[in-house]
């Protein structure tokens, strides 16, 4: 009798387990506006995007920007000689009218070092050493000038890169 019991039992709970792995969710299951987005299948998800729209009026213009530079339009180079056991002085190339700085450079074959390579007003400075040169060397400066840039306004930029170089080449002698 007793095992006629517990049969009875497990019979009742394996029905009803099968009964609740039956019971399928419907919309009649639903109460409106309870289900969200995130508890969607990615398919689902993917399925509720629709097509794009077509595309909305153009907006207006932006106001005119600056004016940009043509190009470059010039390189303006010359070559300095710097004698022997010297500190060569400061050489500059200047852009041509019309025309403005927008980038240097120095190539000094001198037995030392390059002591100024920088813009000066509107052109490029550059200067080397040459206090262990038993020989001749030169330095070649280089000016990048480009139309439609405007010249650099003459202010104590200069005068600040002239005493900074100043400062270098006294470094840089000999003691």
């Amino acid at each position: 009798m007793k095992s006629a019991i517990i049969a009875g039992v497990v019979a009742l709970l394996v029905s009803s387990a099968s009964a609740t792995a039956a019971f399928v969710v419907t919309s009649k299951n639903i109460k409106n506006g309870t289900i969200q987005t995130i508890d969607l299948s990615a398919k689902a998800r993917k399925a509720l995007k629709g097509n794009a729209g077509p595309a909305g009026a153009r907006g207006p213009a932006g106001p005119q920007g600056p004016r940009g530079f043509v190009g470059a339009t010039k390189i303006v180079s010359a070559t300095f000689p710097v004698p022997s056991n010297t500190a060569g002085s400061p050489q500059t190339v200047s852009c041509p009218a019309g025309t403005g700085i927008i980038s240097g450079g120095v190539i000094s074959e001198a037995q030392g070092d390059t002591w100024v390579d920088a813009p000066s007003g509107n052109g490029w400075s550059g200067a080397a050493n040459n206090v262990a040169g038993i020989s001749p060397g030169e330095v070649t400066v280089y000016a990048l000038c480009a139309e439609g840039v405007a010249a650099p306004s003459t202010s104590s930029a200069s005068a600040g890169t002239g005493a900074a170089a100043a400062t270098r080449k006294a470094a840089s002698q000999p003691k």
